[in-house]
């Protein structure tokens, strides 16, 4: 039987010792996953206050079984508190209120703007499973405290709040999962047609998304002279700067760029030079470079245009998701 247990403070994590005798329903020959469910009842019937995952068995004051419990977690809007990098602390409700009024400088439908909800409750939840704090700035949104848009924007901010609430309280606790591990946030504003496909990330697909085809901004054209390539781009000194496309994507999108002697990432030209989109047209010209682009963002995952196109067509959020990534499950708790 259940002796008597202690929870031990191990390299910042809690460890909980069971101590049993050998005559209770214990032996060499008890498997693990027997054991677990025994521990999981001990815990509930002893409410043990307990919130690690590795549990030591003694019996008879030998050390039997390292168990690593499966606990599922449940994860509340409200009642679950959330570190920032900078170390502020607030709900997960407070933080996708955050994200949503310091990211979305377009008008969607809510069936969209919950999709979006989704996405971000689903990165919050990867950090935290990974026990890692949320960072103020990651390549798919930038927080800053929702209380600053209420001198920001005073006679606006309750619009707009009662909109992101209803988002979220209509999806409350949802995130999505991908072989039981939460996803990351992959989103873009418009794709040049079709979504990408990311190595190593099997949820995201190509899809077709010729909704974004008419989005005002999916033509863009930028232009940079010599001596703005050199400053953005760092290049170094030299008489001539041939200019190279390396490697493009399955979805016409510049992987690489070679612009002289040094090679440029479809990172780099995103953030350098400030382009909207990796897909993206080269006009060699006498005093520079001109880029003409198609779409905005990344093209992984969810189209912002896309998922609007959708929700007007009457497609609920859930669709939405279903139809930008494959083979997640939408988990679903109590609200």
């Amino acid at each position: 039987m259940l002796e008597s247990y202690r929870v031990v403070k191990e390299k910042s994590e809690d460890v909980l010792y069971l101590y049993l005798t050998f005559g209770y329903e214990f032996s060499e020959e008890l498997d693990s996953y027997e054991l677990e469910n025994k521990a999981n009842d001990w815990l509930c019937k002893e409410r043990i206050q307990f919130q690690g995952d590795k549990v030591v068995v003694v019996v008879d004051g030998i050390v039997s079984k390292v168990l690593h419990l499966k606990k599922e977690h449940h994860y509340d809007d409200q009642k679950t508190k959330v570190t920032m990098t900078n170390h502020e602390n607030l709900s997960i409700y407070d933080l996708l209120l955050s994200l949503l009024f310091t990211n979305i400088k377009m008008t969607l439908p809510l069936e969209a703007l919950k999709a979006l909800v989704v996405l971000y409750r689903s990165e919050i939840i990867h950090h935290m499973e990974e026990k890692e704090k949320i960072p103020l700035t990651c390549q798919y949104f930038t927080y800053t405290n929702h209380n600053y848009y209420k001198l920001l924007y005073p006679t606006t901010y309750h619009t707009y709040f009662d909109l992101f609430q209803k988002a979220i309280e209509e999806t409350k606790n949802e995130y999505l999962t991908y072989q039981e591990k939460a996803i990351d946030c992959y989103y873009h504003i418009a794709s040049n047609g079709y979504t990408e496909e990311k190595e190593g990330v099997p949820y995201l697909v190509r899809k077709e998304s010729f909704w974004d085809l008419a989005y005002p901004h999916y033509l863009q054209q930028r232009h940079f002279t010599i001596e703005q390539l050199k400053e953005q781009l760092r290049l170094k000194e030299g008489k001539a700067y041939p200019v190279q496309i390396l490697n493009v994507s399955e979805g016409n999108r510049i992987k690489s760029l070679r612009i002289g002697n040094q090679t440029f990432s479809d990172k780099d030209l995103i953030t350098q030079l400030g382009l909207p989109s990796s897909d993206a047209t080269i006009l060699i010209e006498k005093d520079g470079l001109t880029f003409i682009t198609r779409g905005v963002g990344s093209g992984y995952g969810l189209s912002l245009v896309g998922a609007s196109a959708l929700a007007n067509l009457d497609c609920n959020y859930r669709q939405i998701l279903g139809y930008y990534f494959k083979d997640v499950i939408l988990n679903v708790k109590e609200k």
